[in-house]
């Protein structure tokens, strides 16, 4: 997968600009595209997304509110990265969030929704095993916002959603180099068996181990720097 390069693959066409604008920068965070302590301005990264200036400011807004940029006044933005303590507190929410609620989810899921959630998990591996990274994302946002979704609260998935960003921007890299990211996609698969099964113990198991992978490859990652040195 290119690593130095803000990637323009092939997206659904029923994305809005804005929409195609926020997969390719979260794609650009993820894989290095977009430097850290670098600052970019709207124009500039416009021009290499291929997409007019206003979605592109629109999603870089959206960013920022969400914590994965911060604004430089007169300037631009620039990466916000989150140390390690922060995302083992983001971690630390989200098993206290999903867990719980993907048990109850899974006692009353219907057949149509494991359907759903079953073609959005096979998408992610297909996507992870052929690297396509951009369209891993959206099919790993589906499958994640369908899955809470079910629990008919929308503030729990709009919260979730931003801790998980929060999160992966920060080590999805790291789960891309160590072949983690295909790990990540067959976790999906595991997770929708369970439901099926209404195996309610793996359910939890499986959905909290989903959840801490984003630390193992923080810890995976320092131990190859630490092996290097």
């Amino acid at each position: 997968m290119r690593s130095n390069e803000i990637s323009t693959q092939k997206l659904a066409k029923s994305l809005s600009l804005k929409d195609k604008a926020l997969l390719i920068i979260k794609s650009a965070l993820i894989n290095g595209a977009i430097k850290e302590e670098v600052i970019y301005s709207f124009p500039n990264l416009a021009q290499q997304l291929g997409i007019s200036s206003t979605p592109v400011r629109e999603a870089i807004l959206e960013l920022v509110k969400d914590g994965l940029l911060t604004s430089v006044p007169n300037k631009g933005f620039k990466l916000l990265k989150y140390d390690d303590n922060k995302l083992s507190q983001i971690t630390e929410i989200r098993v206290l969030l999903e867990v719980r609620v993907s048990v109850e989810i899974a006692k009353n899921i219907k057949k149509s929704d494991l359907d759903i959630l079953r073609k959005y998990a096979q998408d992610t591996l297909e996507y992870a095993q052929e690297d396509k990274l951009i369209e891993f994302l959206q099919a790993d946002r589906e499958f994640h916002i369908h899955f809470l979704g079910l629990a008919n609260n929308p503030f729990l998935v709009e919260i979730t959603e931003n801790l998980r960003d929060r999160a992966r921007m920060s080590v999805l890299q790291f789960l891309i180099k160590s072949g983690r990211l295909r790990q990540a996609a067959q976790e999906h698969m595991s997770i929708v068996d369970a439901l099926e099964k209404k195996d309610l113990a793996n359910v939890a198991k499986f959905v909290e181990g989903h959840i801490n992978l984003t630390i193992e490859a923080l810890n995976d990652a320092r131990l190859v720097i630490r092996a290097a040195h």
